[in-house]
């Protein structure tokens, strides 16, 4: 039986769920994978420096303990001063965009 390879993108915000997700396809899967960080920088909210950081320690984590498993990474900024849709509304957008693009940077 071969193995299926697949290619996927993980949107990543640092948090629990997209964690536990990345942790599951890089200990379970030959999948070759992206990861995608949105900052979504509100002008009511300092979430997303809890985020960023997040980030940036749960990447370096995986790095260390799937050496064997590198992945490709890429991130993109909103930044908005109004109210503006759900978060699941940006993800979405971004995540088409990384699609489109072929998972390049996406920045603007």
């Amino acid at each position: 039986m071969v193995d299926r390879i697949d290619q996927k993108i993980v949107l990543f915000s640092g948090g629990l769920d997209s964690t536990a997700l990345l942790y599951k396809l890089l200990n379970e899967t030959k999948d070759k994978l992206h990861v995608h960080h949105i900052e979504l920088n509100q002008s009511n909210s300092i979430r997303y420096l809890a985020e960023e950081k997040a980030t940036r320690e749960v990447l370096s984590w995986c790095r260390n303990n799937f050496p064997d498993r590198p992945f490709s990474y890429s991130e993109s900024s909103i930044r908005f001063y109004n109210a503006t849709g759900p978060d699941h509304y940006i993800w979405a957008l971004h995540g088409g965009m990384l699609v489109a693009a072929g998972h390049g940077n996406v920045m603007y």
